[in-house]
């Protein structure tokens, strides 16, 4: 796929005086990782192999070896212009073999660097230390160094002006700038950024307009990447998207200003944890008042064109799960190009903390704890959703009522393939390690795993190595529970065993089924009895003029008491 803004290389010019960036180089078949701008008068010190034992060789050149190196020439500031050439090692100094070289290249000659082409080195040094473009490939910067266009701002120059267009990012390589937010008439500095930083991409990125003005405390030198061409490069690059969801992380937890952390109806308030693929923070709805959890998809996994694509299919089924066993989610939100999940906010501590807390768990807490994620997991089913991603961290238990499974805004829809979220590698059943079609019994050979780490307080296989961990899932037997738990009772070792078979056909065939299995072993007595009803009554008093925005108030109210179960009726009894 042919990248954004390459330039034609016809259009270069005299390759004789230009400087040389080497962004790669292959020592014979060893590869040794380069950074700034090097040019034909310069040495090149390599750095420590990394294949050498404690990391810390150096590769040694014989006078005359060869390098292969991909270097560019300047046709303008920045210009995308690269070659690859083969340099030849000359030793420094009287050193036969030396771990400094001299890149010599016959197409190059060795003539006294002109101020502008020493003051073009001193740009690309600033540039490949900033952290924005220090995450990126070699592959990438040629294409990224030709979007950059140099602009110099005077003191009290504005970069940019609050609620205007985002159409631009600027890097700034040397000055300081103030960022000032105007609100409810008064102005208020919220942060001083300096060399290296980035001001403007995340109103670059959404096409949102800007939400502070930028302004040069002294002379600024930036250089400016329009909003098309970083899109493009958002969507191309992964660790760019990585480097979003810090950015993003960094401002929803350090904004001075309620307004900086509103996501559509919703204020976040602190974070509450992070995983592989998502933060959590705490928030509330900025009207109602009403608590929720919200859960922040990084753009690595939120700007994959695919998985977004099957997110918001399959959000309008999730949403729609209503069981006192799956945890409620409200809504989907879309901000700064990625999702934000809004779910019910829950007190207490997931059982991944409970199993840390305990070491094991008796048997019939066990039992009881895998009867509800039965329940869960049959309901779900019923709709046509498998979780996927059964493990202790997202099973959650509040500080009264039901356990509740989390994380199903991650699930599948049932009979695809391997082409959605990815599982856990030590709860993984072998047809979705093999990327085979998933269905119901993928989730009971999980939810097996789980309960094994239950009683015996450790998980089935354990292996350093993710695909040494894999293998074992396809092909070692599954380790018998009752061995390491002498009083485990023969019904639940065999609820265990029938759950973690390798083919799928002799699990149990459905989450109900594999609940029945449980009933033996649970108590009667301690069966959840229907909870007592309760009448509340509310009224409220109002004029017309306030008629229309009571209503929308109301409706929104209605839906959130119906997500929770609540019967509500309303009426109306005309002017007092």
């Amino acid at each position: 796929m042919p990248r954004p803004g390459r330039r034609d290389r016809r259009h270069r010019e005299d390759p004789r005086l230009a400087p040389s960036l080497a962004v790669a180089v292959r020592v014979g078949d060893t590869p040794a990782q380069l950074f700034g701008a090097l040019w034909p008068q310069d040495l090149l010190e390599l750095q420590p192999n990394p294949h050498a034992a404690g990391g810390l060789e150096l590769p040694r050149l014989k006078a005359g070896a060869t390098l292969e190196c991909l270097v560019r020439g300047a046709a303008g500031p920045l210009a995308s212009v690269w070659r690859r050439i083969r340099a030849t090692a000359v030793p420094h100094g009287a050193h036969e073999v030396s771990q400094f070289v001299r890149l010599v290249d016959p197409d190059v000659l060795d003539d006294p660097l002109c101020p502008e082409l020493a003051a073009l080195r001193r740009d690309l040094d600033a540039l490949l230390r900033a952290p924005f473009l220090a995450i990126l490939d070699a592959e990438e910067l040629p294409t990224v160094l030709a979007m950059l266009r140099q602009r110099h701002f005077a003191i009290g120059a504005r970069l940019m002006t609050q609620a205007e267009a985002g159409n631009s990012l600027f890097i700034i390589q040397h000055g300081v700038c103030k960022v000032l937010v105007e609100k409810d008439g008064r102005q208020y500095e919220e942060a001083r950024l300096g060399p290296g930083e980035v001001v403007g991409e995340m109103a670059a990125l959404t096409g949102d307009r800007r939400s502070a003005t930028v302004v040069a405390e002294d002379e600024v030198l930036a250089w400016e990447l329009q909003a098309r061409d970083f899109e493009a490069m958002a969507a191309a690059t992964p660790e760019l998207r990585q480097f979003l969801t810090e950015l993003l992380t960094h401002r929803l937890e350090s904004a001075l200003h309620p307004a900086d952390r509103v996501v559509g109806r919703y204020r976040i308030q602190s974070k509450l944890g992070q995983g592989g693929y998502a933060l959590v923070y705490a928030g509330v709805h900025d009207i109602l008042g009403l608590p929720v959890a919200i859960k922040m998809l990084k753009h690595t996994l939120a700007m994959e064109p695919e998985f977004a694509a099957t997110f918001r299919r399959e959000a309008q089924v999730i949403a729609r799960l209503n069981h006192p066993n799956v945890v409620r989610i409200f809504d989907i939100e879309e901000h700064c190009r990625t999702i934000f999940i809004i779910m019910e906010r829950l007190e207490g501590r997931s059982l991944k903390e409970e199993l840390r807390r305990q070491g094991r768990l008796r048997p019939a807490q066990a039992a009881d704890i895998a009867r509800q994620i039965c329940q869960g997991l049959e309901y779900a089913h019923g709709h046509g959703i498998i979780h996927r991603d059964i493990k202790p961290a997202n099973i959650f238990l509040p500080l009264c009522g039901p356990l509740k499974v989390l994380d199903f805004g991650l699930a599948c829809v049932s009979g695809l393939d391997d082409r959605c979220f990815e599982g856990t590698a030590a709860y993984m059943a072998p047809e979705q390690i093999l990327g085979n079609v998933l269905d119901a019994r993928t989730d009971l050979y999980a939810l097996g795993c789980t309960v094994h780490e239950l009683v015996t307080g450790r998980l089935p296989f354990e292996a350093e190595d993710v695909l040494q961990l894999e293998e074992m899932h396809l092909t070692a037997p599954f380790p018998d529970p009752a061995a390491s738990v002498p009083d485990l009772p023969p019904v639940l070792a065999a609820f265990i065993r029938t759950c973690t078979q390798k083919d799928p056909a002799a699990r149990y065939a459905s989450a109900a089924q594999a609940c029945e299995a449980l009933r033996p072993l649970l108590d009667p007595a301690a069966a959840v009895r229907p909870p007592s009803r309760r009448l509340l009554t509310l009224h409220c008093v109002h004029t017309e003029s306030q008629r229309q925005a009571l209503e929308a108030l109301v409706q929104e109210f209605t839906q959130r008491a119906q997500s929770l179960g609540v019967t509500l009726r309303a009426s109306e009894f005309g002017e007092l």
